[in-house]
């Protein structure tokens, strides 16, 4: 019966083995060579890399042409977070070039590609010349350089409907003049494509349009959370430091780049978008633009029209300058909607020239500027050079206006007036207090700086800045400013440890901000910077920080970041505590009936010179412990200590005890054993255990077998190397557990 038994166990073994060597065949495929990587087949598989790849030598394949774009991907791969660097591709008149030429639903992540050297005609990326149909792109790292005619990009030329997130691209990109749109991360995104946490950092010049991160956006697709910091040149029209045609939603993003323009007939230059029809909110610029005899020129925006809305976002940082029209600080040309934003650059140009916009036949509400401005030929004015039909309300400007063309303190003729406006005669230096300019009205600098003036607007004082309030003053101290001009406070930090803190801070007025800490060891003269959190509200954030030197006093400082301008808290200091001594419990060892020996050891002695070290031990299931005397130690290192009068066959836990400074104590894992009987001998194999055990009473002997090795987390939670691990771990259960069943079998 026993061998019937065992013989239907061993076919449902067999059985359960076959498959699964079946299952684990048809995995994921491993690509460890640059040989296998160009013969991946089917495309529509899943792969992952096991190792970083050089693909050096693909300068050298095809009579120097390089790789060969492996076709449509349309399967699953996963890099692992390694590398696959060097590859080359000098197709100059082959469309779609990539390490794929497009990849339709396909799926990729964590996967780097190092020093890419591509050349292609149309539709060139490193990663494929064309992403479509709902592909995701996660986690991607790409450097070196493209090169092409059009529609070029970092990671692609262009993209349908796929997302794109945790990219980075560092590759410079050159397209033709004119020709089509360049990126640094895609060339164009269409009918709703994603980008959230992607930068590009590399340069990007030529094209019809050229942006930083993406060359142009259509559609329902959208930008968040991203930002670029390359230059852009060379582009005929809309050329940008983050997008150079716009049709997507931009949120909590930014560009730092410079944008230049050299030639004469473009137009639609921004630091962050060239041409805008979209949403741009919580975003920033930073950057130089400058440009030849160009028209509509912002150091945000050049042209902002269409369904377009610019709202809490600001240009800030160095000048805005150009020969041609339409050139302001923030906006060149605005025909949509302007609002609770603002421009500190200073602006030069030609004619039709304004501190926060040139012209303007939409509307601009709650706005500022304080960047001088200079005209060279034309009119000027230090909010809005040219009002042709808009409405400007709540607003105001600080700077100078000079130059040879007409000057205008707030705004060029053109109706209607503006209303609830103001400029500072003093700052500007044209006009007196109670002056009108177009429905605007002259101020000093002091009536400029108290709350009373402001009386009509949505408007507190500083210390109620949890007010939703589009507007706070430090009254009679500081001009009106924006809930997206933010202060911040250093709270006191909590959790001190030997080498651990939360740092705290308090962002006191709104604007979708990054804020960070600063710290540093008291007397040092440089400070680390922290992690960059994004704050969608005011209120406290706090950073738990680690791997401090114990016993040391720092100081810290919560920090906001406002463009290129970081705004600090007050310093606060703080001092570590002693770094505790470290021990652990080892297995106990002469276990016999009614005596064993606990083994314990002290792995550091901390900040202290001596210990007393101890062990506590009791019956499990029993509450009270029974202590051992404690043992003075001077240094790390093991020690023992042999109990008697113990219990039979008795289960027993214990731990290692240390007490240290001001009887403080801590203790190591906890360790169990069982105390004999008088009698035992034990056979154990990895899968069968056969125990013989003798007692006074009774002689037994069981067989059992071990449980199938339990994975660590969930199958779906793990990386490929850890299926893998997993895998052969089964794989090695089966086997034992067929070679212990054939054994029994046998007998």
């Amino acid at each position: 019966m026993l061998k019937n038994n065992l013989k239907i166990l061993l076919l449902i073994v067999f059985c359960l083995f076959i498959t699964f060597i079946n299952n684990a065949k048809a995995d994921n495929i491993a690509i460890s060579t640059c040989e296998e990587l160009r013969d991946m087949s089917p495309l529509s598989g899943d792969f992952y890399l096991t190792q970083d790849i050089n693909c050096s030598d693909t300068s050298t394949w095809n009579s120097g042409s390089g790789w060969i774009p492996l076709g449509t991907f349309t399967g699953n791969l996963d890099g692992q977070d390694f590398a696959i660097t060097n590859l080359y591709i000098d197709r100059s008149s082959t469309d779609y070039v990539g390490l794929f030429s497009e990849i339709t639903g396909g799926n990729i992540s964590n996967l780097s590609l190092t020093n890419v050297d591509i050349t292609g005609q149309d539709y060139v990326g490193g990663l494929a010349g064309t992403i479509t149909a709902s592909s995701t792109i996660e986690n991607i790292t790409i450097s070196g350089s493209i090169t092409g005619n059009s529609e070029l990009g970092g990671i692609a030329g262009d993209s349908y409907d796929s997302s794109f997130e945790d990219c980075i691209s560092s590759i410079n990109v050159t397209g033709t003049y004119n020709q089509g749109s360049v990126g640094g991360l895609l060339g164009s995104a269409y009918d709703g494509t994603t980008i959230t946490s992607c930068s590009a950092s590399g340069d990007i010049s030529g094209g019809y349009s050229a942006g930083g991160l993406v060359g142009a956006t259509y559609n329902t697709s959208s930008i968040s959370n991203s930002y670029a910091t390359g230059d852009v040149s060379g582009a005929s029209y809309n050329t940008a430091g983050l997008v150079g045609y716009n049709y997507s939603t931009i949120s909590n993003s930014w560009a730092s780049g410079t944008v230049t323009v050299a030639n004469i007939d473009g137009t639609n230059t921004g630091g962050l978008a060239g041409e805008n029809y979209s949403t741009i909110s919580n975003s920033w610029a930073s950057g130089t633009v400058t440009t030849v005899d160009n028209d509509n020129v912002g150091g945000l925006v050049g042209f902002n029209g269409g369904s377009g809305i610019i709202e809490k976002s600001y240009s800030t940082g160095a000048a805005v300058t150009s020969e041609g029209e339409n050139i302001g600080g923030l906006v060149g040309l605005n025909s949509a909607t302007i609002r609770k934003s603002y421009s500190t650059k200073n602006v030069e140009g030609f004619s039709l020239v304004g501190g926060l916009a040139g012209v303007s036949t939409g509307a601009i509400s709650d706005c500022y500027s304080n960047g001088n401005v200079v005209v060279t030929g034309g009119l000027a004015a230090g909010f809005l050079g040219i009002n042709s039909g808009g409405s400007v309300s709540n607003s105001y400007s600080t700077g100078t206006v000079t130059g040879a063309g007409a000057l205008l303190p707030f705004m060029g003729d053109g109706g209607p007036n503006a209303s609830n406006s103001y400029w500072d005669v003093d700052t500007s230096e044209i006009g007196g207090s109670g002056d009108n300019n177009l429905g605007a009205t002259g101020k000093t600098t002091t009536q400029m700086k108290n709350i009373t003036t402001f009386s009509s607007w949505d408007i507190s004082e500083g210390s109620s800045y949890g007010d939703p309030s589009i507007w706070y003053i430090d009254n009679s101290n500081d001009y009106p400013k924006l809930l997206n001009d933010p202060d911040v406070d250093t709270l006191d930090p909590t959790e001190i440890t030997n080498d651990g803190v939360t740092l705290k801070g308090l962002l006191k007025y709104f604007y979708d901000l990054n804020v960070h800490f600063q710290y540093r060891e008291v007397g040092a003269s440089t400070w680390t910077n922290t992690s960059v959190q994004l704050l969608e509200d005011t209120g406290e954030y706090e950073l738990e920080l680690s791997s401090l030197d114990s016993d040391e006093e720092f100081e810290f400082r919560a920090v906001v970041s406002n463009g290129d301008t970081d705004i600090f808290g007050e310093t606060v200091s703080f001092s570590t505590l002693k770094a505790s001594p470290s021990i652990s419990s080892n297995s106990a060892s002469n276990v016999y009936p009614v005596s064993a020996k606990l083994r314990g050891e002290i792995t550091s002695m901390g900040d202290y010179n001596s210990a007393q070290v101890a062990f506590r031990y009791r019956e499990v299931g029993e509450e009270e412990w029974i202590t051992t005397e404690n043992e003075e130690v001077l240094t790390v290192g093991a020690f023992e200590k042999v109990i008697n009068s113990l219990s039979v066959g008795t289960e027993y836990e214990y731990q290692a005890k240390i007490t240290f400074g001001d009887n403080n104590v801590s203790y190591g894992n906890l360790v169990t054993f069982t105390t004999l009987y008088g009698k035992v001998s034990t056979i154990s194999y990895t899968t069968i255990v056969t125990t013989t055990t003798t007692t006074p009473e009774t002689t037994t002997t069981t067989t059992s077998a071990n449980v199938i090795p339990q994975p660590e987390k969930p199958i779906a939670e793990m990386n490929q190397a850890e299926k893998n691990t997993y895998t052969m771990q089964l794989q090695q259960f089966l086997i034992q557990l067929l070679t212990q069943l054939l054994s029994l079998l046998a007998k």
